[in-house]
């Protein structure tokens, strides 16, 4: 590593004190194509509330984002307090006619009302993400 002094810094960026690491308590999001992404892992239970950045999600629906996906390949199963959670998203989404989807849910593990709770509020559920794209 080159000490501070000998690095030109016209060209150079330099960052101090940095860490790099995943953080597992929370939903990371991305944004491409006009598309936000919500990735979630695990288990979806009461805790979806304190991991899931719900003003990133306002945010993005008051600037025009209309196409949210939840990308749930990793998710293990959800119980009621997170479809609660996910249905007064939809409701939200719903006032600015933006579209739900969640991809890649493994339905086996999932009580078939709590899916049907989330249609009545919006969310569209595809394979994955090549069919929703289709």
């Amino acid at each position: 590593m080159d000490n501070e002094k000998n690095i030109n810094t016209q060209n150079a960026l330099i960052i101090k004190n940095s860490i790099v690491s995943k953080f597992a308590n929370t939903i990371s999001a991305v944004t491409k194509n006009d598309i936000v992404y919500f990735f979630f892992d695990g288990f979806l239970d009461a805790d979806i509330i304190n991991m899931f950045d719900i003003e990133y999600f306002r945010r993005s629906l008051l600037t025009g984002f209309r196409i949210f996906v939840f990308d749930m390949n990793n998710v293990k199963g959800l119980n009621i307090h997170a479809v609660r959670f996910l249905s007064k998203l939809g409701v939200e989404a719903a006032e600015y006619g933006a579209l739900l989807t969640i991809i890649g849910l493994d339905t086996k593990g999932v009580q078939p009302k709590l899916l049907e709770d989330l249609e009545i509020v919006g969310f569209v559920f595809f394979a994955d993400e090549k069919t929703f794209t289709k």
